[in-house]
């Protein structure tokens, strides 16, 4: 079960497997990996060629490649990405989807792998470690520990008391295991794991980034609110949407214009963000 191990960033929450609740789902920053990868179009036609590359570059002729190149959904995405997209593919396998994406995620986060394992924990868990505390009871287990450097081996008199022994083991751990805080301890970069993050973000961040791009590709959950006036240009329409604010400089003069040019400018940095984001997910890079 995914909740039997252990991830470095924060692992998905469905709250029923059935009709897993949207909010729960994208507190994860997989659930966005995921999500970046079912938009990238190389790595789903690569999932409809099944992984084989031969039929891939048979479906797609020179001029598709070029127009797959300059699609705004995947601007990085190119036929050369596609030998380390295989690694990807024999990982994620076929990510593609019909109907609700939160379903989609949660059945794909779910599925068993060759390991017996759910995919997600597959992928993103650290490993499962070979060594535990606990007592040993014979010789060859004893002699085993005595050799390896990680591991101690430690005599615990059974006639102290228990107050003893716990400030006793508390100081020999002290000596021989560092102490990681605060970020050191949830800093992706240290995962172990198959895939992990490459710096720590904020999942709202992404949520962000990825609402803009849906409301400019018309795939969006939620569409633009028809209080916000259609006479609008498209990506002020699509800023006020997803809340973002215009804030004039103190003591500078402002114009509708000005507003205008101000929010439709972040509003192409997100999708900049998301474009890369989807780029990077085809060869296992987030964000």
């Amino acid at each position: 079960m995914t909740d039997l191990r252990h991830f470095i960033s924060h692992a998905p929450r469905f709250g029923s497997y059935a009709n897993p609740i949207r909010s729960k789902v994208e507190q994860s920053p997989y659930y966005w990996w995921w999500y970046a990868l079912t938009r990238n179009t190389t790595y789903c036609a690569l999932c409809e060629a099944s992984g084989d590359l031969s039929l891939l570059a048979e479906s797609q002729t020179e001029t598709e490649q070029k127009d797959d190149a300059q699609q705004a959904s995947t601007s990085s995405d190119s036929f050369k990405a596609q030998p380390n997209m295989l690694k990807v593919y024999a990982d994620w396998g076929d990510v593609r989807y019909e109907g609700d994406r939160y379903q989609a995620f949660c059945a794909w986060w779910r599925e068993r792998v060759n390991t017996n394992g759910q995919r997600g924990a597959y992928l993103f868990a650290e490993p499962l470690r070979g060594m535990w505390t606990r007592v040993l009871t014979d010789e060859e287990d004893l002699q085993s520990a005595w050799g390896d450097d990680a591991q101690i081996v430690i005599a615990l008199p059974l006639h102290q008391t228990r107050h003893h022994a716990n400030k006793s083991l508390t100081r020999i751990v002290r000596k021989h295991i560092a102490e990681q805080k605060g970020r050191a301890v949830s800093d992706p970069r240290s995962s172990k794991a198959r895939y992990h993050l490459n710096t720590a973000v904020q999942p709202r961040a992404l949520k962000l980034a990825f609402d803009i791009w849906d409301l400019r590709n018309d795939c969006a959950v939620d569409s633009i609110p028809q209080r916000i006036p259609k006479t609008l240009p498209h990506n002020v329409r699509i800023a006020r949407a997803v809340g973002l604010k215009y804030k004039a400089r103190n003591g500078e003069a402002t114009s509708k214009a000005d507003e205008h040019r101000n929010l439709s400018t972040q509003v192409a940095r997100y999708l900049r963000t998301a474009r890369s984001m989807i780029s990077n997910a085809g060869v296992g890079t987030f964000p």
